[in-house]
């Protein structure tokens, strides 16, 4: 997860990844980190939460993936992302 909110809500942030119990790697991004986030995704509308899927090479293959609770439109991004793959 990265988060991309104000400095001042890091209380909020930190109280949000343990009330929801989110597990995985968590990540405060600075200004700097954003601003090259933004130019790696693209497309700036919809901002977040944004939802990416990514090769095995680290390049983005959606910029704009489907939720986790998307159901079978994730799965149908994430088959066509192995597809991809075994070309």
């Amino acid at each position: 997860y990265i988060s991309i909110d104000k400095p001042q809500w890091d209380d909020r942030w930190r109280q949000s990844i343990s009330i929801n119990e989110l597990e995985g790697y968590h990540f405060r991004a600075d200004s700097e980190f954003i601003e090259d986030m933004w130019l790696q995704i693209g497309d700036f509308t919809g901002a977040i939460p944004r939802y990416v899927l990514l090769d095995k090479e680290g390049k983005i293959f959606k910029s704009t993936a489907a939720r986790p609770g998307a159901g079978d439109v994730l799965i149908h991004q994430i088959e066509s992302l192995v597809e991809s793959e075994k070309k």
